[in-house]
């Protein structure tokens, strides 16, 4: 017997990792199979034909982490060992694929896919354990983008799995997306600037003084026109003569030299003159065109801030027109459409007021769009509470086969226990827990005790003896059993969902 068990243990961890080809015929029941995992590593239901069903993820996903956080942080209770390869900010990340606050029963696995078809998209029932998971473990952040991407109308916040309709019950107008229009101004009142460069030119002409420094110095004929005749000196009157003429011609040629020099530098002179009369005048325009280049821009800069305060009154007067027109549309939409997603109702929402930590008595409520005021359960959502418990025990009393809305009410009652809870809520534990009546799920060990743990004919068989006489099995309370039932292995499910709770159960509802 222990050689089998240890083998359909690893059979399930095989099935785990990928389902079979082929269908394989459940022969056992094992109440500690491991957990079926897809490939992403997100907990599914197998099915007959031996294929994965993701229909359930979000919900499994949720009610196996608060249970994991419950289990790992009260004093007495042994912590859930099994380890899986997700964390849960992964599985967060693989069941919110766009950080929008938009959930997925499944991410990839169709139909489940779609957030908003309206037979399988993400409900209420996929919502609350994934709500509570979130609360205790503090991931406010997805938890605020959940709530705040709810569509919502004039009833209140819904569930994705549906859409909108009008009051003919044709496909309607979502109103929310009225009041996400935009009304900022898209016109461009940006402030113009006359950038022009009105720098000041100046006219660096050089009118330096030129100077004539030719050389007109004089030049002397020195020639010696004496000798010496018999011991007496006597001049040549012809060198003589020659010689005057010569120096008289260098006298003249000096006399020219320094005439032609005078005439250069006056020319010079009134050159330099001529320039610096001109360069003056230059420099006179060059001030005068910067003065007026100046006075034009600060025109022109002057005009550009009038255009922008014009313009931005004109802006905003466009986006109030905008704004009123905004408000009588959606309040045109509102009195029109609905969304017909499950309804977020007062449970709910003190559900989730408690996993953001707040009072749903005294808290400050949660946001709405719609209607303008703050979402809170308050009392009514306390007395709803109440009311499903009493609803549950009423229907486990005609019929034992019906455990399917037993998970949410646990989850809603344990989050009562652990945050923030109210006399109302206590009597609605004690009352779901005290006065259900046993499920087929209490019959297990009365079911080993008669078959073994034959799977065949399973389900059939634990109905025809607990309705022909059986007692429930010792210290199975109907709540656990109704969990037991609900995750029985003969319909694919994962009785370890269930295991995790036995404790859970006893500690917090008994």
């Amino acid at each position: 017997m222990k050689t089998l068990r240890i083998l359909i243990l690893c059979l399930g961890v095989v099935m785990s990792i990928a389902p079979p080809s082929k269908a394989v015929a459940q022969t056992t029941i094992d109440l500690n199979q491991d957990i079926y995992y897809d490939a992403s590593g997100l907990i599914v239901h197998r099915r007959p034909d031996g294929s994965f069903d993701g229909g359930d993820t979000a919900q499994r996903e949720g009610w196996y982490w608060l249970g994991v956080w419950i289990r790992q942080n009260t004093p007495g209770l042994p912590p859930w060992t099994p380890t899986r390869k997700l964390t849960f900010d992964q599985v967060l990340k693989l069941l919110e694929p766009n950080g929008d606050g938009v959930f997925y029963r499944h991410p990839s696995m169709a139909p489940y896919n779609n957030p908003r078809d309206k037979t399988y998209g993400f409900s209420r029932d996929q919502m609350v354990p994934l709500v509570a998971a979130m609360g205790v473990w503090g991931k406010y952040d997805p938890l605020h983008r959940l709530w705040d991407a709810l569509p919502e109308d004039a009833l209140g916040k819904h569930a994705f799995n549906g859409n909108w309709r009008n009051a003919l019950g044709q496909d309607g107008m979502n109103c929310a997306e009225i009041l996400q229009r935009g009304c900022d101004a898209t016109r461009d009142c940006s402030l113009k600037v006359d950038n022009r460069d009105c720098s000041l030119q100046v006219d660096n002409r050089d009118c330096s003084l030129q100077v004539d420094n030719r050389d007109c110095s004089l030049q002397q004929d020195t020639r010696n026109c004496g000798h010496d005749v018999l011991g007496v000196h006597v001049n040549d009157p012809v060198c003589e003569a020659a010689k005057a003429a010569q120096n008289a011609g260098y006298a003249a040629a000096k006399a020219s030299c320094e005439a032609s020099k005078s005439t250069q530098n006056g020319i010079y002179a009134a050159g330099k003159a001529t320039c610096e009369s001109a360069k003056s005048s230059q420099n006179a325009m060059y001030a005068s065109a910067k003065l007026t280049c100046e006075t034009a821009k600060t025109n022109q800069n002057a005009l550009y801030a009038g255009e922008k305060v014009t313009c931005e009154a004109a802006k905003t007067s466009a986006k109030y027109a905008c704004e009123l027109q905004k408000q009588t549309d959606y309040q045109t939409c509102r009195v029109s459409n609905i969304y017909n997603g499950d309804l977020i109702g007062p449970a709910t929402i003190n559900l989730f007021q408690r996993a953001l930590n707040q009072s749903p008595i005294a808290g400050p409520g949660l946001p709405t769009t719609i209607t303008g005021v703050l979402a809170v359960g308050g009392a009514g959502g306390e007395a709803e509470l109440l009311a499903n418990a009493h609803i549950r025990v009423g229907a486990s009393h005609s019929d034992k086969d019906d455990v399917g809305d037993d998970l949410n009410l646990i989850v809603m009652l344990l989050m009562a226990k652990l945050r923030f809870g109210t006399p109302v809520s206590d009597e609605a534990a004690r009352t779901y827990y005290t006065e259900r009546a046993h499920s087929y799920g209490s019959y297990f060990g009365a079911y080993m005790a008669h078959y073994g743990n034959v799977a065949k004919d399973f389900d059939a068989n634990v109905k025809a003896g607990a309705n022909g006489g059986w007692g429930p099995d010792p210290g199975v309370s109907p709540a656990f059993g109704a969990v037991r039932w609900y995750q029985r292995p003969t319909t694919g499910a994962n009785p370890q969902l269930a295991e995790m709770y036995s404790v859970i159960i006893e500690r917090f509802l008994k």
